[in-house]
């Protein structure tokens, strides 16, 4: 069963009150079955997977620079805990996680055991690196989660799977989306 507030909802509003990246606002968060909605600001605008062949140069490389300093904000969020912002610990979710629900985890050791088994089975002897600091990462994203308003601001959206990662979680899953996207 899911609480409120949801991951999301926790990871838009830390991303709001600690950073310059524009989010949507939650403007309701409810339960119905015990499964959770969030009624969101819209932004009006579209997809950059959608815009993006008609964009020129200059605001592609403005886009990729603004993304950038997107992520240069979010790397100086660090925590030592691992998963969603918030007071108590929770489950996490997303890509490196075979999108289960996983966790909570007590630390960054717990949490590469399980990533390992996942990929290695019990007989893995495979250990991930240490990461030297947990950073706040989106999880998931892509030029689907990335949207460009009426006025040329750049927005991220789908906070569902964000939290306190190490460092190459971001990176890895956009590799995995660029290959899913290759596979298509």
């Amino acid at each position: 069963m899911w609480g409120l507030p949801t991951p999301e909802e926790l990871s838009l509003n830390f991303v709001r009150s600690n950073t310059t990246i524009p989010v949507p606002r939650v403007r309701r968060s409810f339960l119905y079955k015990n499964h959770p909605y969030m009624v969101l600001e819209y932004i009006e605008g579209g997809q950059l997977a959608t815009c993006w062949p008609r964009l020129s140069s200059v605001t592609k490389l403005r886009i990729a620079w603004t993304m950038r300093y997107y992520i240069q904000q979010l790397r100086r969020l660090e925590s030592n805990r691992l998963g969603p912002p918030g007071d108590i610990p929770r489950k996490c979710e997303g890509m490196h996680f075979h999108h289960r629900r996983s966790g909570p985890f007590e630390d960054y050791e717990a949490m590469a055991d399980l990533l390992v088994r996942r990929i290695y089975g019990k007989a893995g002897r495979k250990k991930l690196f240490l990461p030297k600091r947990l950073v706040f990462t989106h999880h998931d994203l892509n030029m689907r989660n990335i949207l460009l308003d009426t006025a040329g601001r750049v927005w991220l959206v789908d906070w569902a799977w964000s939290g306190f990662f190490p460092e190459w979680f971001e990176q890895s899953a956009m590799s995995w989306e660029y290959v899913a996207c290759r596979l298509d």
